[in-house]
Parts: C-alpha cells; sequence; structure tokens
C-alpha cells in the first residue's frame, strides 16, 4: 500500500472516529471490502477466528439483551460459505439474507445465489428482506408509497413482509429534521399498513422464526 494512502487513511479514520462514526471512511480500490464487512475475508486463513468471535458475539448479545438470538445478519452480507454448516452449531435457528447475492467460494471465484424465504435442509430458515423503507435516502419518489406496494405484493403471496431499513433514519443528533422526517414516514406507512389489514401483526424477528417453525 502507498504511504501516501495510509496517511491519508489514517487522518479520515481518526476524524470520523472523533465524530462517533466510520461511514465517512472511504474504501480504497486496494481494499477488497469495506470497512462494515466483519466476515469478508482474502484468504481462508482468516475465517479460522470468525467462529469464536460469533460465538462471543452471542454471549454478549445475551448477556445485553436478556435473550439468545435466533437470527444471525452478516455485517455488510458478507458470510463465507465454508462457515454455512456451523450456523445451527452455535444456537442460531435462522440467518438473514438479501434475495440476490454474490458469494465467494472456496477458489476465489463468485457466484451468484438467488436465496428464498424458507427452511433448507438443515433446518436452518433463511429470512429475506422483500420490502425497502429509507425514508431520508431521497431517490425522487415517495417511500411511504414505495413500501407499501412491496408490502401488498408480499401479503398478496401469502408471505411475511420483512422490511429493511436503517436506523440512521430515526436519528437526529446531528440533525433533530433527519429523526423528524424519519419518523413521520414510518407513522405513516404504520398508519395505512393498519388501515388496510386491521388484523396485521407486527412481530419481532425471533418471533417470525418461531412462526416458521411451527
Amino acid at each position: 500500500m502507498k504511504k501516501g494512502f495510509l496517511f491519508t487513511q489514517r487522518f479520515d479514520a481518526l476524524d470520523s472516529l472523533e465524530n462517533n462514526s466510520y461511514e465517512s471512511i472511504p474504501v480504497h480500490k486496494e481494499f477488497a471490502y469495506s470497512w462494515s464487512a466483519a466476515f469478508a475475508y482474502t484468504n481462508k486463513e482468516e475465517i479460522a477466528r470468525f467462529s469464536d468471535i460469533i460465538t462471543s458475539g452471542i454471549r454478549i448479545f445475551e448477556k445485553v439483551c436478556g435473550f439468545k438470538p435466533k437470527c444471525f445478519t452478516p455485517p455488510a452480507q458478507h458470510f463465507p460459505i465454508q462457515l454455512d454448516s456451523r450456523i445451527k452449531e452455535w444456537g442460531l435457528e435462522a440467518i438473514n439474507r438479501p434475495y440476490k447475492q454474490k458469494r465467494k467460494l472456496t477458489n476465489n471465484k463468485y457466484r451468484s445465489f438467488t436465496h428464498k424465504q424458507t427452511k433448507l435442509e438443515n433446518g436452518l430458515i433463511q429470512i429475506i428482506r422483500n420490502a425497502v423503507f429509507e425514508p431520508n435516502n431521497n431517490r425522487g419518489f415517495n417511500w411511504v408509497d414505495f413500501t407499501f406496494r412491496q408490502i401488498e405484493i408480499a401479503f398478496r403471496m401469502n408471505k411475511p413482509a420483512n422490511i429493511s431499513s436503517h436506523k440512521v433514519n430515526f436519528v437526529g443528533n446531528i440533525d433533530p429534521r433527519n429523526r423528524e422526517n424519519g419518523s413521520s414516514a414510518l407513522r405513516q406507512l404504520l398508519r395505512r399498513i393498519k388501515d388496510r389489514w386491521s388484523e396485521v401483526e407486527f412481530l419481532s424477528v425471533n418471533e417470525l422464526v418461531n412462526e416458521i417453525q411451527k
């Protein structure tokens, strides 16, 4: 790596961390993955330590939250195929995956996967996000309408609507208007859902896993 890049990267990192964020740290082309892809890897030797990291994280989660997690979401959706068979060994019942995904194979090549919300042969449940709600990401359309249509499609197909949304939409430490806009849009969406389907149930991911297991 070039020294000039390392120097710049160091100060970008420090500036971001001093502002309690890592989002603005640039990802250089010499890096294969983003900073948040905790279980991405460049060689198989790196994979050996991932199991201990995950089991430690599960213990910390239980200590902080008071219950065991059932579903695992790989950070930035990078996770070694070699560890798929270990997920249930860690006491997890489900994994959160995108509908379409390119995954790294053992020979450092990539393969495209299309995931479905189903129970696999080993009993592991795949949870697929089939709706997106990012109200503070200005894409030139109404997010409430957009997400509501996705929920309609999910229910029409007799599937749960698993909505993908990031907490950045609902925080206002830097600018309170960000929280106000996101929270307002969420209230609108929830009201439309309740008005359309009065019998709708809102479940945590653990509760959803329980329902699928039944």
